[in-house]
């Protein structure tokens, strides 16, 4: 490192003051009003090493003198000055050892740390200030050591620090430059306190190739000594990264006040790219790493660790607009702990996460856009077989999603043991194979199983080009997975093929929906299609369907369900639900307000439907299109229901013995009474149902 001194051009020599009221060195009677005439030497320019350095101090509107004695007072400049000569006015002081501030008696604590440097090569953020310390008359002085020393007294004045550096290769925005050493050497101001590091920030910097970057930084009236073989590190901070040349001067040096001390670092291939990993932390429970720029955000990845936990925490909003994303991955047994803050990363251009392992929370996505030929979610691709993961507090919002594999809104699939609890997917196009508006698929080994609570989907889109397709989840497999306290509202499904649902595409056996509630949909497939559930072979309980509608293709259309079988086990069962959706099904077989066609081993009890129901086929019914069963096969169950329609409770039966398949039925065409009094005769439970409007609502 090359640093060379040069005088400063305000060093003030010869600035002399006169008073028209008394003769020099003659103190003037107190409380007198005096004029005092200042001038400032001409610019002074030196040169050295081929370099040019010039800095000129001129007097500006609102400058002041401080003079202290026995008493202070405070000399201000008159109009009508020059850039070199002014008049200054002000009262008598008291006293026989003085000292002059300039610009005024706060220079003593000035500090030098808030300084901003706009555009390259810039003098305009520079002010002046000194002080004559101790000397023996005030009428007539010059800021030079010369002076001060005839007089009794001493000299402090500013010094500079002047950068002159080349840039890192392809840097588009510089914006700040900086001086450190590990031991605590400079003068953060005027005052006595010091500190490692003198930074300047830097506006408007933005180097073409091949341009020099000329920093100019005030420095405090205290010189600072420097110590043989004490390492230098001068850094930029550019397009959000830190780079760094260290130095070392083998014999000692000084910071000089009064003088421009000068950087010179012309290699531009010395740069190390030092940029921390993260604004702060360490990456634990008590003091997660921070994440504020989207350089921070993609290191996630880099500092995950095979089988440890490692936390992170959003301390900005994170916008990655034209930036290339690659999904953070937890394989290998790396386990992250992520919370977002209630904090935003927009205009993401791929999954956030791919492998998930671990815990995400309290994050919103916003405007993302992802295309992928995998399982695939917005937040996250996957959680694998054996991994226990929690997502909670999650927003994904205007965004869409598509895939030629399993995709869901927020998740792709999960084989673990997942928890996804108060996540919305809104506004937010999603598209795939298998597609689910929250997620694609509920999968599962061995044992593991997946819960979702409070949780929705609402104002958007979702197609899929394969069978399963679900508001929520498009498919849940034969596990003990259980949903609830969950919404579609105000969105539309299609499919091209079947097994669609307002909720789930496809439910198996021992899977739970409970307390969920799809309102205001519009669904499209082409067979086994459900205001809630496509096919069903678990459990449904409390659950709703209203607005919106329900529209087939070819075969199997229910208000509630399309396709529900139990089978031996008598697994499907259906508790204390209702639709009043829109049943359109066209020239399809099989079309029901309740159930589409009802297969072996079904239960249900406790439910109504209140639809409009259109189609032309045979097989259509108020609550059932189709019964087909053998009589061989375990029957169903249905009882205790309420079908508000005018068509036969159901359309066709494909074999007999179904006289004792429903019990209990009240249909609108046999009573004048409310559905909400026929409910409460057949004793339906008033710790689920509300009966105080026509209709009965679930709690």
């Amino acid at each position: 490192m090359k640093t060379r001194y040069f005088i400063i051009a305000l060093s003030l020599a010869g600035i002399l003051f006169s008073c028209n009221k008394a003769p020099q060195n003659d103190i003037p009677v107190p409380g007198e009003q005096i004029t005092i005439t200042v001038t400032l030497p001409d610019d002074i320019t030196k040169g050295g090493a081929g370099e040019k350095t010039t800095l000129a101090w001129t007097w500006s509107a609102g400058d002041q003198l401080a003079i202290v004695g026995e008493t202070t007072e405070i000399f201000t400049i008159k109009s009508g000055f020059t850039p070199k000569k002014a008049e200054f006015t002000g009262t008598p002081v008291k006293g026989d050892k003085f000292t002059i501030y300039y610009p005024g008696e706060d220079a003593k604590t000035a500090d030098w740390g808030a300084q901003v440097q706009n555009g390259n090569n810039s003098l305009a953020h520079l002010k002046y200030s000194a002080a004559l310390v101790d000397v023996d008359t005030y009428l007539t002085f010059s800021f030079n050591e010369d002076w001060a020393a005839e007089h009794g007294g001493s000299l402090s004045q500013l010094g500079v620090l002047k950068f002159v550096l080349a840039p890192p290769a392809g840097v588009t925005a510089i914006t700040e430059v900086s001086l450190s050493t590990a031991d605590e050497l400079f003068y953060s101001g005027n005052g006595e306190t010091k500190t490692n590091k003198l930074s300047l920030q830097l506006q408007n910097v933005a180097p073409a190739a091949g341009d020099i970057l000329t920093a100019w930084m005030a420095t405090s009236w205290n010189e600072a000594s420097i110590p043989a073989s004490t390492p230098y590190v001068v850094s930029i901070v550019a397009d959000e990264k830190n780079f760094t040349q260290k130095v070392t001067k083998t014999t000692a040096s000084t910071l000089k006040t009064g003088m421009v001390n000068v950087i010179t670092l012309t290699d531009a291939t010395l740069w190390k790219d030092d940029t921390p990993h993260f604004a702060s932390g360490e990456g634990t429970v008590e003091s997660p790493f921070i994440i504020t720029n989207a350089n921070h955000l993609r290191n996630v990845g880099d500092d995950l660790q095979a089988g440890s936990t490692v936390h992170f925490k959003l301390g900005a909003d994170i916008d990655l607009e034209g930036i290339t994303w690659t999904p953070i991955s937890c394989a290998d047994g790396k386990v992250i702990v992520f919370d977002g803050d209630n904090h935003t990363i927009s205009h993401l251009g791929a999954s956030f996460i791919d492998v998930l392992n671990g815990t995400v929370k309290n994050l919103v996505i916003d405007a993302a856009t992802v295309n992928a030929n995998a399982t695939a979610g917005i937040l996250a691709n996957k959680v694998p077989a054996d991994t226990d993961a929690g997502i909670s507090s999650i927003e994904i919002k205007n965004s869409s999603i598509t895939s030629t594999a399993y995709v869901g809104g927020l998740l792709g699939e999960t084989d673990g043991r997942l928890t996804i609890g108060n996540c919305t997917v809104t506004n937010t196009n999603v598209s795939g194979t298998l597609a689910g508006g929250v997620v694609g698929f509920f999968s599962h080994t061995g044992t593991d199983y997946s819960q979702m609570d409070y949780c929705s989907y609402i104002g958007g889109t979702i197609t899929a080009s394969a069978r399963f397709c679900g508001g929520l989840i498009g498919s849940v497999s034969q596990s003990t997975h259980n949903i609830s306290n969950s919404l579609v509202k105000d969105a539309t499904i299609n499919s091209a093929k079947d097994r669609v649902g307002g909720a789930i595409g496809q439910a198996h056996k021992t899977s739970l929906a409970e307390c969920c509630r799809i309102e205001n949909v519009n669904i499209t497939g082409s067979q086994n299609v459900g205001g809630f559930v496509g096919v069903l072979y678990g459990k449904v309980e409390r659950c709703s369907v209203t607005g919106g509608s329900v529209t087939c293709t070819a075969s199997n259309l229910g208000g509630f369900v399309g396709y529900p079988e139990g089978a031996t086990d008598k697994s499907c069962t259906i508790t204390n639900c209702y639709t009043t959706t829109w049943v359109k099904g066209g020239t399809c077989a099989n079309i029901g307000g309740f159930i589409g066609i009802l297969k072996s081993g079904t239960t249900v009890t406790d439910s109504y439907e209140k639809c409009d129901i259109v189609g032309s086929a045979a097989s259509k019914g108020a609550f059932i299109g189709a019964v087909d069963y053998k009589t061989t096969d375990v029957h169903s169950e249905v009882t205790n229901i309420i079908a508000w329609s005018t068509l036969d409770v159901y359309g066709t039966v494909t074999n007999s013995g179904t006289q004792d398949l429903i019990t209990n039925l009240y249909c609108a065409t046999s009573t004048t009474m409310t559905v909400s009094q026929i409910a409460q005769m057949m004793n339906w439970s008033s710790e689920y149902w509300d009966f105080s409007g026509a209709d009965p609502k679930l709690k």
